[in-house]
C-alpha cells in the first residue's frame, strides 16, 4: 500500500512555506488519465533522437530492448509509485525535499529545469528547421524567414507552457497524436515498400553487444527512455493523481517501448547501414518509402515534415509546462531567488515569470546556435 508525503519521517519538517500554498490556490483542475498519457507521449518519445540511435545499426536494437528491460522497465515504475504516492505539484521538487531537504531539491530543481531551455533553443529548434527546409520550404541561412521560424518555434512552445493547463493540454494532445501519426505512418509504410521493393538484408550476428556499441548508443538511449515524472509536476492539476498516475505510466511505458523500438527497425529495414546517420535518417527513411504512394508521395513528405515540426514544438513546450512548475514551486518553496519565480499567474494559473525567463534563455540559445 502506498505511503501519503504526511506519513513519512521528516515530512513535516519539509513543510511548504505560505507563498507555496497560496501557489496551490490558483492551480485548477485539468488532467485526466488519458491525458496523463497523451502528455508522457509528448514528454517521453524524442522524434530527433530515433535517427540518432538508428545509427548505432542493428547492435543498437539490442541495446534498447535490453535497457527496455533493465531500465526503463524498473525506472517507470518507480515513478508511477512515487507519483501516486506523493501527488504535489512540483513532483520531483517535493520527492527531494522529502528525502534530503529544501537545499538539495533546490539545487536538484534548477539542474533539472536549465537543460530544457537550452534543448529548445538548441537541439530542438536546429532539427525542425533542418526538417522544415529540406521537405516545406527553404529557409536560407540567417535569413528573415530563418530567424523568424527559430524565434516562432521557441516562443511557439513557450506560449503552449504560459496558456492555462486546461487550454495547454489540448495542444499537447494533438501534438502526441501528430507524434503517433508519424510513426505510425514510417512503420505501416515500410512494410508496404518492403513487399514491393525488398527489404535490407540483416546481419543478426550484428546484434552480439559490444563495448563500443555500448558506450556509442546506450547513454543516448539512457536519455530517450527518460521523463516519464514529467506529468507529475503538475499533480495538483490532476483530477486523481493517486488512482491515475500509475496506470497512466505504464500505458506510456509500452508506447515508448515500441515508438522507439518499431522505427529504429523500420529505418534499418529500409536504408543501408553505412548510410544510416542521426536526424536525416529519420526523415530520410520516410521519404524513401513514401515512394510507393506515386505521385501523392511529395505531398504526404510534407504534411508529414510538418507534422514532425509540430511534434518538435509540442516537445519542447510539454517539458516547458513540466520543468517550469517544477522550477517555479522550488521558488515559492524559497529555494531560488527569494520568491520571485515562485508566483503562479492568478488567471492562467501558470508559473509565468519561470515561462518568460525560460523563453529568454532559450532565445539566447537560438542566437548561440546560429552563429
Amino acid at each position: 500500500m502506498s505511503l501519503n508525503a504526511n506519513n513519512q519521517p521528516g515530512a513535516g519538517n519539509a513543510g511548504q512555506t505560505q507563498l507555496a500554498l497560496e501557489q496551490e490556490k490558483k492551480l485548477v483542475k485539468s488532467l485526466r488519465r488519458s491525458d496523463i498519457v497523451l502528455f508522457i507521449i509528448a514528454a517521453v518519445i524524442a522524434l530527433d533522437t530515433i535517427g540518432t540511435i538508428a545509427s548505432g545499426g542493428i547492435e543498437a536494437l539490442f541495446w534498447g530492448i535490453f535497457l527496455v528491460i533493465t531500465f526503463m522497465i524498473p525506472f517507470s515504475l518507480i515513478f508511477a509509485e512515487t507519483g501516486g504516492a506523493f501527488p504535489q505539484e512540483g513532483g520531483p521538487y517535493q520527492w527531494v525535499k522529502f528525502a534530503y531537504g529544501r537545499l538539495t531539491a533546490g539545487i536538484t530543481s534548477v539542474l533539472y529545469w536549465i537543460t530544457n531551455p537550452i534543448w529548445l533553443g538548441g537541439t530542438l529548434v536546429l532539427v525542425a528547421h533542418e526538417a522544415f527546409s529540406a521537405y516545406v520550404y527553404d529557409l536560407s541561412t540567417n535569413s528573415v524567414l530563418d530567424w523568424t521560424f527559430k524565434l516562432a518555434f521557441v516562443w511557439g512552445a513557450i506560449f503552449l507552457a504560459v496558456v492555462s493547463l486546461k487550454t495547454g493540454k489540448i495542444y499537447v494532445n494533438i501534438g502526441a497524436w501528430a507524434k503517433v501519426i508519424v510513426l505510425v505512418l514510417l512503420v505501416g509504410t515500410t512494410v508496404i515498400y518492403g513487399v514491393q521493393n525488398g527489404f535490407q538484408s540483416l546481419n543478426l550476428g550484428e546484434l552480439a553487444p559490444t563495448l563500443g556499441g555500448f558506450l556509442a548508443v546506450a547513454p543516448l538511449i539512457l536519455f530517450a527512455y527518460v521523463g516519464f515524472e514529467a506529468p507529475n509536476a503538475a499533480s495538483e492539476e490532476m483530477f486523481d493523481p493517486a488512482k491515475d498516475t500509475a496506470p497512466a505510466i505504464r500505458r506510456g511505458a509500452f508506447i515508448a517501448m515500441a515508438a522507439y523500438l518499431l522505427p529504429v527497425l523500420a529505418i534499418l529495414l529500409v536504408i543501408p547501414a553505412e548510410d544510416v546517420s542521426g536526424v536525416d535518417s529519420f526523415m530520410g527513411a520516410i521519404e524513401k518509402v513514401y515512394s510507393v504512394y506515386g505521385g501523392a508521395g511529395s505531398a504526404l513528405l510534407k504534411i508529414t515534415a510538418v507534422l514532425f515540426v509540430y511534434a518538435l514544438i509540442n516537445q519542447g513546450s510539454s517539458w516547458m509546462i513540466a520543468t517550469d512548475r517544477i522550477q517555479a514551486m522550488a521558488a515559492a518553496d524559497g529555494t531560488f531567488f527569494g520568491g520571485y519565480f515562485g508566483e503562479f499567474n492568478e488567471k492562467l494559473g501558470t508559473p509565468l515569470r519561470v515561462n518568460i525567463m525560460s523563453g529568454v534563455m532559450s532565445t539566447i540559445f537560438v542566437v548561440a546556435a546560429t552563429q
